[in-house]
């Protein structure tokens, strides 16, 4: 199984870290954040200790809905 989550308000999301912890116990589950922010968010070498793949996309808020797209 391959689990996505995506994060576009906060650069920092507390209950990421309570998924993340428990990802040894499922060997067969593959967790992916995709973060979109305007500067590089410091959760990125958080999870990737986690072995999670984080993949940033930078974006401007200013213009949400139609960066988001």
């Amino acid at each position: 199984m391959h689990v996505v989550h995506v994060i576009a308000n906060n650069s920092s999301v507390p209950y990421l870290n309570w998924f993340v912890e428990r990802l040894d116990k499922y060997p067969g589950v593959k967790f992916t954040i995709i973060a979109m922010y305007p500067e590089k968010p410091a959760l990125i070498e958080d999870m990737k200790g986690y072995g999670c793949e984080v993949i940033w996309i930078k974006f401007d808020p200013a213009n949400r809905k139609s960066g988001m797209i």
